[in-house]
This record gives C-alpha cells, structure tokens and sequence, in this order.
C-alpha cells in the first residue's frame, strides 16, 4: 500500500468499505423482508378472520334488530295503544249516532240501535265489544248472549280476579283504563291471559269494554318472525337460522329437515358439538360470539371450515346465527405465502445486480473527483462567497467573483452565485436610486390625496342637493294631491254661479256662500305654497321656531303623499317646545325619515298603515321619535342605513344618501343624535312590529 498513488488508496478503500457494507445491508435486507412478509401474512389471516367475524357481527345485528322490530311491536304498551285506538274509533261513530239522534227519538230505540252498532263491531281476528253498567250488570255480550242481564259484581277469573268489578273501578274512577285477567277463549275450554281496556259512555254511564289474548300475539309475532327471518339473505349464500337454548332447531332455511329436531348430539366431522358450543357462548356475559366447525357448503358434498356468529334474543330465549366459509381466505393465505416466496428471489437477485452496477459507478465518480481536485474549486467557492458579504455589510468596495468554470455541481454553485451577485448588486444600485426618489413621490401622492378628497366632498355636496331636489320633486307631486280638491271646489262654485245666474237663481246669499268657499280654498293653496316656498329657499339659518309648527307644516306637504298611500299619521307633540336651530334642514331630515317609512308601509303592509310622530322634552333636550309598522328594518341592513351610498332600493328609485345626508344634518350640523332601532309596541289593542327612528336635540 506504501508505494501506491493517493487515488488508488482512496479508491481502494472505498471499493471495500463499500462492498462490505452492502454485503451487510443485503444480508439485513433480506431477512427483514421475510420478518416483514411472515407479519403482513399474520397480520391480513388475523385481520381477515377479524374482518370477517365483524361483517357477521353486523349481519347478525340486522337480523335481532328485525326480530327486536317485530317483538316490540307486540309488547303490552303497543297492545294497549291499539285497543285505545279501537275503542276511540268506536266511541266516534256511537258518539255520532248519539248525537244524531238524541231527543228525536225515543231512548229505548235510541239505546237498542247502539247496542247494535257495539255487537257487531269488531277489530283483529276475534276481537269484540261488551256492555255492561256500573252495578257490573252485563247489558250486551255478542259472544255470550246469556250473560244479558247477569250481575258480574261477584265473578271471579280462575285466579280469583273480579275482573268485571275491577273494570267498573277503573271507568268510574279514571273514566278509562286497563285490566288484566283470564278468561276462556273462543272455541276453547281453555283460560289464557287477556288484558283488556274499558271507556264509560257517559250519555248512559255505560261502560264498554275490548279485550285481546296476549297469548295469540306472541304466537303471531313469532311466526311472523319465523317467516321474515328465513327470507333474509345476503352476498350469494348468506343467510340466517334460529334455534333455541335447548339447543332445538327452529328455524333452518337450507337444510329444512333439521326443524323441530334436536340437536343436543349433534357434532361436525372433527367432533365438535356446535349447536352446545353455540348455547354455552350464548349463555356469558355477552349473549353472543363466534363459533369455528365445519358444514356443508351449499353446492358441495364434503364438510368446509366455517365461521359463525350467534347472538342470543333475550326475551324468547332463541339464539339467531349465521356464518361464512373461510376457505377463501385460506387460499388467499397460501397464494400470498407463494407470491412472497417468489419475490424475495427477484428481489435477492436485483439487489446484487444493482451492487455491482452502485460499484463501478462509485469507481468512476471517485476517479473524476481526485481528478480534478475537488478541493481547491471548493475554496475558491467560499472566498468568492465571503466577499460577496463584506460588500453587503460595506466592508470591500468590490465584489470577487469565483473563476471555476467547470460543469460539475462546485462549477453549476459557482456560476449561481456570480449570476445571484451581479443581480444583487444592481438591485442595491436600484434599491438606492428608489429610496431617493422614494420622499419625492410620497410629497406628490399627498398633494393628491387632497385634491381627491376635496373632490369627493364636492361630489357629495352635489348629490346631498340631489337628494334634496328628489324631495322637492316628490313634494311637488304632494302639492298637486292637495290642490286637486280646492281647486274643484273653486271651479264647481264658480259654474254653479254661472248656471245660476243664466237662470235667474243667484241669490245674493248664495253669491256670498260661493264667494266665501272660493276665498277659503284660494286661501288655503296660498298657504300650500307659502309651505313649499319656505322649504325650497335652502336658507341655513339658524333662528329659534316652535317644533309643532314645524311638524304641522312637514304634515301639509306630506298630506297628499299620505292619503294617495292610505297612511295615517298620528301625532303626539308637547305643547310649546322651541328650539334654536335650522328649521329648513330639520324639516328635510323629517321628510327623508318619511318617505323610507312610507316606501317599506307601501312595500311591506297591505292595509292599517301607520306612522306616529312624538315629540317630548328631555332634561336639555328635545326628543322626536318616528315610528311606523313596516315590519322593522333586517338585522343586516340595520347597522348600515346612515352609510353613504347604501340603498335597498333600485338605483331609479334610491340614491342610498338620503338618511346618510340626514345623519349628517343632525349630527354635524345641528349637534345632535340620531338612532334607528326594530320595536314592537301595541295600538287599539293590536300588536305591530316596526322601525323607531330617535333624533335628539339640544334646545340652545
């Protein structure tokens, strides 16, 4: 080794520490791929069979679910569910005819024709009605006629209950009830349980009664059982059969021979009594679990292994299997054992094939690597890349870039970072121009902000006048509503004048009534538009004026638009509140408070359209309060009314400034407050539910 070169003791080195800790790694390998196959085989039989015995858990569960179904449509409750039921329908047609017929015709008929309807009404296979009275007289028994006219106070059943005095106690005490007793059934000499329920007819204090043998329901339900569950299958050869503790097989759907036998000695060709292995599983604490034998598979002559579940049904003492043959997934097993015999071979042989082959490569890669002398490429990599930090950090004015100019990894890092510096530093370069021209742009962007903003307030300020000019306009509409009556009356005076005077009629009582009544309407449009006038000036000042004024003046502009829309306003003002303020904005924030209210009545209310308008004196302030029953403003719009440019409207009928533009006369202009609020309150003894708008004032 001493008169060897560098390379080859490197090389050399390498090829052995190589080799023989594949050697190592293959002989590992292998045997962990066993362990690993050995326990994947274990762990799928394992899962297979657990897999298995839970998927008839569950077919299993379906089965005593259908038999629990069935069983609980039998117990005592629904029984006496359905005789309440019974006996209500035949209490509705008794009740009916009663009333038919009471008082129109005599009692006797009346009574005998009940009777008949009772004795011949029937429910079930053998159900009846009796009748008897409160003295336990019997009054009619369709099955036993001779008991007519019997007193029943001192019979007893064969366990010594007085059942028909027990039903009497029951009626008179409770007016219904149940009793339990037994008695002989129908073409039988035999008693059986029965439990029966009784109602009073009150019209005569009878007391009816209807019965059913507890016994017949059970037999019916296990039959019908019997039948549901032999029907049932699942996959191609799934199905279900019942036996009981003894064990006796009741019901088998595929070998129907084992019915009604016994099967106490009966055992599988490996000497496995599994019908007692089935009773002792289902006698711990579970009452249920699985059982292993063999059986017959449908189709075939020879005993397979089987795998069955059982699960006892408590309250008939039965136990409900099923099972499946397992030899699929045995075979499974030994195809799986095969295939992973045959792979650990090809894997055994690919793995020395690719060691040889990693070898040789590693070989080549060493060789290139001596080479061309990893090292020095390396530290020209970390001198260049150093210097590139001390630029950063402004510790060297220049950059030293790295000379490799090979292709392998060291060269590809090398030419990377030259790339990566020569950006960086035209970015700082640009990085330093930006910062510079950085304050620049910041002045003039605040130059611009201004001139937006002030922009945007005179946007504002427009479409506020807008708004107001809509008002206007809807105003003008309310005018021509109130016009339209004085001017009839001045224009029917004025004819009636004419036409009297062509005639020779006009008196000069006459004249002065038609004189007066056209002074009195021109008078009053006068008014109207002395109203108007002082609401379009748009003069902002600020002088004191009496709040019910005000109002009675919003009323006459409005007056139209209320009646058009059949809305009652309804004022409630304290008498002589002044306050110092602007009356035209007030009176523009009270129309706009208007006509949202009127717009959702007119959307939302069909008839009984009210808006209230109060007005009382608070400490310093002066509240007005508007509220309608348009059924409330939604949650979701609620917070957002007094926002800009908000609107439930479509845009042809809604700016969205109309409150904000209020908000702002109220707040801003006027130094007040204002809320908008859902409430519920009662009028003439009706509940209604609408919007309260609150403005609050101060009076100086």
């Amino acid at each position: 080794m001493k008169n060897l070169s560098i390379q080859i003791k490197i090389m050399t080195m390498a090829i052995f520490v190589i080799v023989l800790f594949t050697f190592f790694i293959a002989l590992d390998s292998i045997n962990t791929i066993k362990n690993i196959s050995k326990i994947n085989i274990d762990t799928y039989k394992k899962e297979a069979y657990l897999n298995k015995k839970k998927e008839l858990e569950n077919y299993i569960s379906i089965a005593h679910t259908t038999i629990t179904s069935i069983y609980n449509r039998g117990e005592k409750i629904q029984i006496k569910k359905d005789l309440e039921a019974h006996s209500s329908q035949l209490f509705n047609i008794i009740n009916k005819v009663y009333d038919k017929f009471n008082n129109k015709i005599p009692k006797e008929e009346l009574q005998e024709k009940l009777k008949f309807i009772i004795s011949n009404a029937r429910f079930g296979k053998n159900g009846y009605y009796w009748v008897n009275d409160f003295n336990s007289n019997m009054i009619m028994h369709p099955i036993h006629p001779e008991f007519v006219g019997q007193n029943f106070v001192d019979k007893q059943d064969e366990n010594g209950v007085y059942f028909i005095r027990e039903a009497v106690n029951v009626a008179r005490k409770n007016n219904s009830g149940f009793i339990n007793y037994v008695w002989e059934k129908e073409n039988s000499s035999k008693s059986e349980p029965k439990i029966s329920y009784v109602k009073v007819f009150k019209p005569y204090n009878w007391v009816i009664g209807s019965g059913v043998y507890i016994n017949d329901i059970k037999k019916s339900l296990k039959k019908e059982t019997i039948e549901t569950i032999s029907q049932m299958r699942y996959g191609k050869t799934g199905y279900f059969w019942i036996n009981d503790m003894q064990p006796k097989m009741i019901m088998h759907p595929i070998s129907t021979s084992l019915n009604g036998k016994s099967l106490k000695n009966y055992k599988d060709p490996n000497g496995i009594y599994l019908f007692n292995e089935m009773v002792k599983i289902c006698k711990n604490g579970k009452n249920e679990g699985v059982v292993n034998y063999s059986w017959i598979k449908p189709g075939h002559k020879i005993p397979e292994a089987k795998l069955s579940y059982v699960k006892k049904f408590k309250q008939w003492n039965w136990i409900i299997g099923t099972g499946a043959y397992v030899d699929d997934i045995e075979n499974q097993i030994n195809l799986m054992k095969e295939q992973t015999k045959n792979d650990i071979n090809d894997i055994i042989k690919s793995f020395f094939i690719k060691i040889i082959i990693s070898v040789i490569v590693v070989i080549f890669l060493i060789n290139i690597l001596i080479k061309y002398n990893i090292i020095m490429p390396i530290r020209d990599f970390q001198y260049s890349f150093m210097s590139f930090f001390d630029y950063i950090n402004s510790k060297s004015p220049k950059i030293k870039l790295t000379q490799n100019e090979s292709n392998d990894e060291i060269g590809q890092m090398s030419k990377i970072l030259n790339n990566n510096i020569i950006i960086a530093k035209e970015k700082f370069d640009e990085a330093v121009r930006l910062k510079n021209e950085l304050k620049t742009l910041n002045d003039k962007l605040e130059i611009k902000i201004k001139d937006e903003v002030q922009k945007n307030h005179n946007i504002e300020e427009k479409l506020f006048e807008s708004e107001k000019l809509a008002s206007m306009g809807e105003m003008i509409g309310n005018i021509a509503h109130q016009w339209r009556q004085p001017l009839s009356v001045i224009s029917t005076a004025s004819t009636g004048m004419i036409v009297q005077k062509e005639f020779g009629n006009l008196s000069d009582d006459k004249l002065i009534h038609a004189c007066e009544s056209i002074n009195e309407n021109a008078q009053y449009l006068s008014k109207t538009i002395d109203d108007f006038k002082n609401f379009i000036k748009g003069e902002r000042v600020k002088k004191s004026f009496r709040i019910e004024d005000e109002l009675h003046s919003l009323l006459k502009l409005i007056e139209g638009s209320a009646k058009s829309n059949n809305i009652e306003i309804i004022l409630d003002l304290e008498k002589g509140l002044s306050i110092n303020s602007y009356e035209n904005e007030l009176t523009q924030c009270m129309m706009n408070i208007y006509n949202n209210a009127k717009d959702a009545l007119v959307e939302n209310v069909q008839s009984k359209r009210f808006i209230f308008i109060c007005t009382k004196k608070i400490g310093d302030e002066i509240s007005i309060t508007v509220k309608d029953n348009a059924n409330g403003i939604p949650k979701k719009v609620l917070p957002k009314i007094f926002d800009p440019y908000f609107t439930t409207k479509h845009q042809s009928k809604g700016t969205g400034l109309g409150l904000h533009m209020t908000y702002n006369l109220i707040v801003n202009g006027m130094k007040g407050s204002i809320e908008a609020t859902n409430i519920q309150y009662e009028y003439n003894e009706q509940n209604y539910n609408g919007a309260l708008f609150t403005i609050q004032l101060p009076i100086a």
